[in-house]
């Protein structure tokens, strides 16, 4: 999944999205959309991040994951300084 995302036919839609918003989101809607994506094409998932102000764009991130996920697997944003000895980083 080297190649620019394109949500075709192959690659399943991410069922669900979570929007990390940045430290110091002041508009409140500075952040980041993630989410998940299936490529039926090689059975492999990947983890990918957008720039909130342009889902349009290429991500910003992308996280190979070494298994498929399962489409119906469901996941949750929690901010750093709400984890144990984390903290939010700008």
């Amino acid at each position: 999944m080297n190649e620019p995302l394109s949500l075709n036919s192959s690659v399943t839609k991410p069922p669900l999205v979570h929007v990390a918003p940045t430290p110091d989101n002041v508009v409140g809607d500075d952040g980041y959309v993630v989410s998940y994506v299936y490529d039926s094409r090689d059975d492999s998932s990947e983890v990918v991040v957008l720039d909130a102000d342009r889902v349009d764009e290429e991500p910003v991130a992308r996280v190979r994951i070494p298994v498929r996920v399962p489409l119906g697997f469901h996941a949750t944003w929690v901010p750093g300084e709400r984890l144990p000895g984390g903290s939010a980083r700008a």
